[in-house]
């Protein structure tokens, strides 16, 4: 097993907490603005993110990281920055489940912008997966009867939120 997966793990079990005090804090405030809970709530990944440079002993790696690295980080910082904000803001709105459900689409994206951006090949294997996400996301929409959100406003913000953070992935 790779070194990284439990740390891929992790992220993702603290991202998923994240969202859903995220979706708390909205429906229970919601005079709050999207932009300032976006800067509180990156407090605790920075935070999380140092304690593991200090672990792994990475520091020298990030003091010597010149700028030709540093501009593309900011960058894809700043694009996902408006893929979460458009995410967050739909969580003001819709149910974190039609949230997530939506952000499934962002796995679609990120195969169809990599065989444009850097001319990967379409496989059979790839192009099912893309129809089962498809079809997945359309089978929990009906499921859970949330298909009037479908076509909500705010749901196009999630789909915004998973191209931005497909272009993000790139």
């Amino acid at each position: 097993m790779n070194n990284w997966a439990p740390l891929i793990l992790l992220s993702a079990l603290t991202g998923s907490l994240a969202d859903t005090i995220t979706k708390y804090v909205f429906k229970n405030n919601p005079k709050i603005s999207v932009s300032y809970w976006m800067v509180i709530s990156w407090i605790p990944e920075i935070i999380l993110l140092s304690v593991l440079i200090l672990v792994t002993g990475r520091t020298k790696d990030l003091i010597l990281m010149p700028a030709f690295v540093l501009v593309p980080i900011i960058i894809v910082s700043a694009v996902k920055f408006i893929g979460n904000k458009a995410s967050y803001t739909a969580m003001k709105f819709i149910p974190i489940s039609v949230v997530y459900i939506l952000g499934l689409s962002s796995t679609v994206f990120t195969n169809i912008l990599g065989v444009i951006i850097y001319h990967e090949s379409v496989t059979p294997i790839k192009i099912f997966g893309i129809a089962l996400v498809i079809l997945s996301i359309i089978i929990l929409f009906y499921e859970r009867h949330h298909l009037r959100h479908l076509f909500n406003k705010y749901a196009l913000f999630v789909i915004l939120s998973a191209v931005f953070c497909s272009i993000g992935w790139l």
